[in-house]
């Protein structure tokens, strides 16, 4: 041991639920804290897991901040699964934001090479939201300032139309 420093002990703070009381173990994956409770053992038809309680060291008890994790390797440990777990979540909001905005549970392709092709217009539909607006910017960001600019065409377009005496049924024969 070094002299001068003492080793790092964890930090532990106990919560106690009605149900017994519970440590739950601060960690740090990447820049931020966790405070993290793991049960090991038979979970949900699972013979052996390993489930992760999880509070933001600044949220703690806080029900919206609460995330659960279950990893059937138990060989992992707390820190590994939650690492692989924020290594990962880039990947859960993606495939959210597609279901939310991009319809990607609403589409059906049965063949493989129908799924490659849909998988790349999701990919391009993503980027195109993230750097295709003069800046980089997030998806829901980026895909509100093209929204908010499709709209603005379409009201243009039915001015335009407007300023012209185009009547309705000429309108809609343009826009179907």
């Amino acid at each position: 041991m070094v002299s001068g420093f003492l080793p790092l002990l964890p930090v532990y703070i106990t919560y106690n639920s009605g149900f017994g009381i519970f440590a739950f173990l601060l960690l740090t994956v990447g820049s931020r804290s966790y405070y993290v409770y793991q049960y090991e053992g038979s979970q949900g038809g699972i013979e052996n897991a390993v489930v992760l309680i999880s509070y933001p060291k600044d949220a703690f008890r806080v029900p919206k901040a609460l995330r659960a994790f279950i990893s059937m390797d138990v060989s992992l440990s707390t820190w590994e699964i939650l690492d692989r777990y924020v290594e990962r979540w880039p990947v859960e909001v993606f495939f959210r934001q597609a279901k939310d905005r991009l319809a990607f549970d609403r589409y059906q392709v049965r063949s493989s090479k129908g799924i490659r092709r849909y998988w790349l217009l999701m990919a391009l539909a993503h980027l195109l939201a993230c750097t295709g607006c003069d800046e980089t910017m997030s998806f829901e960001d980026g895909y509100a300032y093209i929204y908010s600019h499709i709209q603005e065409e379409r009201i243009r377009f039915v001015y335009q139309c407007g300023a012209r005496h185009i009547g309705f049924e000429q309108v809609i024969a343009l826009v179907v």
